[in-house]
C-alpha cells in the first residue's frame, strides 16, 4: 500500500467523523428546538366555527419569534399573524370566520429562536367534521374563574383556575382538557377555551388570565419585643437594721414577665424571672442572663447576695440575734485617784497622796539627816 492511498484513506476517515459530528450536533440542536400547534374548534349558533390555535416554545433557554405562514380556510381570519413565545411558554392566536361545512382547519407558523437563529415550520390541523350542525341547540358557557398565588390558613397557595361544571361543555386550560374544580397552575399567562359537539355556545368562550404568585411568606404579622433584665437590690445595712433584697420588674411592651415567688426575698436566696411574648409577638435577641424555652418564652435566674454584716451600726442586729449598742461611761462611782494610779509607773502602789506632798515629805527627811549628821562629827561634851 503506497504512502499516497494512506495519506487519502486518513483523510476520508477524519472527514467521514466530521460529517458526523455536524451532524449529531445539527440533530441535538433540531431536538432542542421544538415548535407545537394545536387548536380546539367551537361551533356557534349560526353555525360557524371558530378555532384557538396554541403555540408552544418547548425550548426552555431561548424565546421565539412566530410568523404565520398560512391558514385555511382561506377566507377565514387571524387574530394576529406575527408574536413572539417565550422560553418555555405559549401564545394562542384565534381563527374566526370558518364557514358552515368546512372539514378542517389549519394553521403554519415559521418560527426563528434568539439569539442561535435556529428555525423551524410547522403547521397544525383540526378536524371539523361533526363538531357543527345547523340544527343544535344553543347555549352558554359558564365563565371560569382565577386567582393569584396567595394565603390560605398561613400558608402559600400556587395560582389556580376554577373550572365550572355546565353540561355539554368542555374546557381546555392552555389546550389540555380541565375537569370541573380548582387547579393549581404556574404563574404565567393562560388560556380557557369553552366548546360543545351538542350546542351552539354563544357569548364568550375563550378567556385569558394572567397570574402571578408574588407571595412568599403567609406567617402572620408580629412584633419583636426584646426582655429586659430585672433591677436586683441586694440587702443592706441601714440605722435600722439590715433591709432585705429587692427585685423590680421591667415594663416591656408585648411582654408579660412572673417571679418564681413573690417579695419578701432574703439574702442567698434564688429567684427566677420568666418573660412571655404577647399575641402578635415574638422575643427579639435575648441579652446576657437570658435563657430561650421555647419559641416565646425565656427565663432569667438571679441569686441574691450573702447577708451584710452589720455590727457597729447602732440598733443593727449582731450575730447572736440580741441588740448591740454603744455602752456611755459612768465615772461617778470611781475615785479621782484611779486616773492617777492608771499613769503610775508599772509595779508601784498608790499612796493616795499628792506628788507635790511627797516631794516635800522627802526634801524635809533629807535636810534632818544632814543636820544630824553634822552634830554628830562636833566635839562634844561629857555628861
Amino acid at each position: 500500500m503506497s504512502i499516497a492511498f494512506r495519506r487519502g484513506a486518513v483523510a476520508a476517515a477524519v472527514g467521514g467523523l466530521a460529517l458526523v459530528g455536524v451532524q449529531l450536533i445539527g440533530m441535538a440542536a433540531a431536538g432542542a428546538h421544538v415548535e407545537t400547534v394545536a387548536g380546539h374548534a367551537t361551533c356557534l349558533s349560526n353555525g360557524a366555527y371558530t378555532v384557538a390555535w396554541t403555540v408552544t416554545n418547548t425550548y426552555a433557554s431561548e424565546s421565539e419569534t412566530i410568523t404565520a405562514t398560512g391558514h385555511a380556510p382561506a377566507s377565514s381570519t387571524l387574530s394576529e399573524s406575527s408574536f413572539d413565545v417565550a422560553a418555555n411558554d405559549h401564545h394562542q392566536v384565534t381563527q374566526t370566520g370558518i364557514p358552515a361545512g368546512t372539514g378542517s382547519a389549519t394553521l403554519s407558523v415559521h418560527g426563528l429562536w434568539h439569539p442561535d437563529n435556529f428555525t423551524q415550520d410547522v403547521t397544525g390541523t383540526v378536524n371539523l367534521s361533526g363538531v357543527c350542525s345547523h340544527n343544535a341547540a344553543t347555549g352558554t358557557a359558564t365563565a371560569p374563574s382565577a386567582a393569584n398565588g396567595g394565603c390560605v390558613n398561613h400558608a402559600v397557595t400556587a395560582p389556580s383556575i376554577t373550572i365550572p361544571a355546565k353540561p355539554g361543555v368542555t374546557y381546555l386550560t392552555d389546550n389540555h382538557v380541565m375537569s370541573a374544580g380548582r387547579h393549581a397552575v404556574k404563574p404565567g399567562t393562560h388560556t380557557v377555551v369553552a366548546s360543545s359537539k351538542t350546542q351552539h355556545l354563544v357569548g364568550t368562550v375563550h378567556w385569558t388570565y394572567h397570574l402571578t404568585n408574588t407571595i412568599w411568606s403567609c406567617a402572620p404579622d408580629t412584633h419583636v419585643a426584646r426582655p429586659v433584665t430585672p433591677t436586683v437590690s441586694q440587702a443592706q445595712c441601714t440605722g435600722s437594721g439590715t433591709q432585705a433584697p429587692h427585685l423590680t420588674l421591667p415594663d416591656t411592651r408585648g411582654i408579660t414577665y412572673s417571679v418564681s415567688r413573690h417579695a419578701p426575698y432574703h439574702a442567698g436566696e434564688t429567684v427566677t424571672v420568666t418573660a412571655k411574648s404577647a399575641s402578635g409577638y415574638t422575643l427579639g435577641n435575648l441579652s446576657h442572663g437570658w435563657t430561650a424555652v421555647g419559641s416565646n418564652e425565656a427565663r432569667y435566674t438571679t441569686t441574691f447576695h450573702s447577708a451584710p454584716s452589720c455590727l457597729g451600726t447602732a440598733g443593727s442586729t449582731n450575730h447572736n440575734g440580741g441588740s448591740h449598742a454603744t455602752a456611755a461611761s459612768d465615772t461617778s462611782s470611781v475615785p479621782t485617784s484611779s486616773t492617777a494610779s492608771s499613769s503610775s509607773p508599772s509595779g508601784l502602789a498608790s499612796t493616795g497622796v499628792e506628788t507635790s506632798t511627797e516631794i516635800a515629805i522627802a526634801l524635809g527627811l533629807l535636810v534632818a539627816g544632814v543636820g544630824c549628821l553634822m552634830l554628830a562629827r562636833r566635839p562634844g561634851t561629857t555628861d
